[in-house]
């Protein structure tokens, strides 16, 4: 069964420690695990004023069979040509928004200039809810997004995937209507892991379709993610959609980036 993990991390957090920061161990624990490769985000785009510089470090140490998610926060200037420029020049596969740190509006001119060049890009959106567990917010809080609201965003999004990231069951099940009547909108299953049947309800709500195996390693605990594929109630199609087929449709892959 061909495994392929479409949200992951490199570098460094800046509010504690990550054991490791770098490339070459997400890609060895990814071996162990059967996971052929991956789309990795540097941590530091997420907060650099410069995110081009994160970007280039990353690109410069990808393993084989992995691709780059440039995060930018819209409020930058020019990040719509922030996103041209990674895209021209450092493997990007994908554009992350980070809403709960960034705090920016929706329907903000920088906001919307991302959104179109992400339409013409072709690449994809990934729209990241609780990216760090609340319970250790301490020198920055994280804003708590009003799910319904982030349903009509979605639903007038223009016409690029979108994949949102780090939804627990609870903002999943605000979101089901929205994720699952548009066209190639997924989420991942990074932030299902409670109760421990949180796999199986989402993928009832939304449908296997709708769903790819993204884990949010090193960040976060890629066995977590791992174990919830290994024990649930989902026949073996089903998994492999997770695992890799939904992803390889929507990247345009076959065995790698």
């Amino acid at each position: 069964m061909k495994r392929f993990d479409v949200n992951c991390f490199s570098g460094h957090w800046p509010f504690h420690s990550t054991a490791h920061p770098g490339c070459d161990h997400l890609a060895a624990a990814h071996k162990a695990a059967g996971i052929e490769g991956g789309l990795i985000t540097s941590l530091q785009t997420v907060f650099y004023l410069d995110p081009l510089t994160a970007a280039r470090e990353l690109y410069q140490q990808l393993p084989e069979g992995y691709g780059q998610v440039f995060a930018v926060n819209p409020e930058l200037p020019d990040a719509a040509q922030l996103c041209v420029d990674a895209f021209e020049n450092y493997a990007v596969k994908g554009i992350r928004l980070v809403p709960t740190f960034h705090n920016f509006s929706w329907e903000g001119k920088g906001t919307q200039a991302v959104l179109s060049a992400a339409e013409k890009l072709s690449l994809p959106l990934f729209i990241t809810l609780n990216l760090e567990d609340p319970r250790v917010d301490y020198m920055v809080m994280q804003t708590t997004l009003d799910m319904a609201r982030l349903s009509g965003v979605l639903k007038d999004l223009p016409d690029v995937p979108v994949i949102v990231t780090h939804g627990y069951w609870g903002n999943l099940s605000g979101l089901s209507s929205a994720i699952s009547s548009r066209k190639n909108t997924f989420a991942d299953i990074s932030g299902l892991n409670a109760p421990l049947t949180a796999l199986d309800q989402a993928a009832d709500l939304l449908g296997c379709e709708h769903l790819m195996f993204g884990s949010g390693a090193h960040l976060h605990a890629l066995s977590c993610a791992v174990q919830n594929m290994l024990h649930n109630a989902l026949t073996e199609k089903q998994q492999q959609m997770i695992w890799y087929d939904n992803a390889a449709n929507i990247f345009g892959f076959d065995g790698g980036i």
